[in-house]
């Protein structure tokens, strides 16, 4: 049985001793609530009966403030598919509660992430270098190749998105960001993943890059060890080896300056700009209004918007193109 649970999107800010402000993000309302209000409130986490928080009450009582928190927003809300322009809808899969523990793992995660990922990349290259020159070890103890690429590319997408994605609110977590949502999605017509979070109150330029590349470099992570599971012989080595693949085209699809895409965000958290392609798009709409006394750099930023732009529209066409290939690739291999 489900019981009321609490709103992840909430900001809990204590006033004094008796009184706390919650600050709604979905809404973008505030209110003030007693001592009593938000202890009730922090303790609706969906597994627990209502009744039971304050037996000195009526359950009238309760029930009128279950009423209430609902009225003003702040109660989880249902989870439904939500469409955000063409092609590009989401499904959040759960809401984020994370304590204590879950906040010192992350920091610890995120200094292994910055120290191993780029030492297991480049063996991942030189295993996947090796195992090319010795084509028979994708092969070793598998009596059926085909039926396992598939399995392997299903397998493999699972993990690179759902890695991904957790490693993006572990990290933001790490340096003290709000992790509201996670789940899956649709944009251009492919499939992903998303988190929800809120990292404004982060200033550093260099942590927002941490944040926004995290998923890459867990991807680039998983890419050596699966590759390095190649050459152990314990599981399946195709599968093994077709996971990897899939973790470092992921990573590489998502250095793309694409909006949407992490590699916009870290390109527009290092310019110190909110959005980039926005800025791109009223650079260009506005040529004069942002002049500066150079005008090579004008003549620059101006071309860089351009590109931009266009790229937005190439490079997912390059994709999709690419994509064609690819099947066709893997309806050979399996007539």
């Amino acid at each position: 049985m489900s019981y009321p649970c609490r709103s992840p999107f909430l900001l809990y800010n204590r006033i004094d001793e008796d009184s706390f402000r919650i600050h709604n993000i979905l809404n973008a309302k505030s209110y003030h609530l007693n001592l009593e209000f938000v202890s009730f409130l922090r303790q609706l986490n969906g597994r627990r009966d209502p009744y039971t928080i304050f037996p000195q009450h009526s359950k009238w009582y309760i029930r009128q403030l279950i009423r209430e928190l609902k009225h003003c927003g702040m109660l989880a809300p249902e989870k439904s598919f939500v469409r955000l322009g063409l092609g590009c809808y989401i499904f959040p899969l759960f809401y984020c509660y994370f304590g204590r523990i879950a906040k010192k793992l992350a920091k610890l995660w995120n200094y292994f992430l910055l120290l191993a990922c780029i030492p297991v990349l480049i063996l991942g290259i030189r295993t996947q270098t090796y195992i090319l020159t010795h084509p028979y070890l994708l092969a070793y103890g598998v009596k059926n190749v085909k039926a396992c690429l598939i399995p392997g590319l299903l397998l493999g997408l699972s993990i690179a998105a759902i890695c991904h994605e957790l490693s993006h609110a572990y990290v933001a977590l790490a340096y003290k960001g709000h992790i509201y949502m996670m789940g899956v999605g649709i944009h251009f017509f492919m499939p992903t993943g998303f988190v929800f979070m809120d990292i404004k109150h982060i200033r550093n330029k260099f942590y927002q890059m941490q944040i926004h590349a995290a998923g890459i470099e867990m991807n680039f992570l998983l890419y050596g060890i699966f590759m390095g599971m190649v050459l152990t012989h314990f599981f399946n080595p195709f599968i093994m080896y077709t996971i990897a693949i899939a973790n470092l085209l992921t990573g590489i699809f998502n250095l793309f300056p694409i909006t949407g895409l992490d590699g916009l965000k870290i390109l527009s958290a290092f310019l110190e700009k909110k959005d980039l392609f926005q800025s791109a798009l009223h650079r260009i709409k506005y040529p004069k209004e942002t002049k500066t006394s150079s005008t090579c750099f004008n003549i620059m930023s101006l071309v860089a918007s351009y590109v931009l732009v266009i790229l937005q529209l190439l490079i997912p066409l390059s994709i999709v193109l690419e994509l064609y290939g690819w099947i066709d690739i893997i309806l050979y291999v399996l007539s």
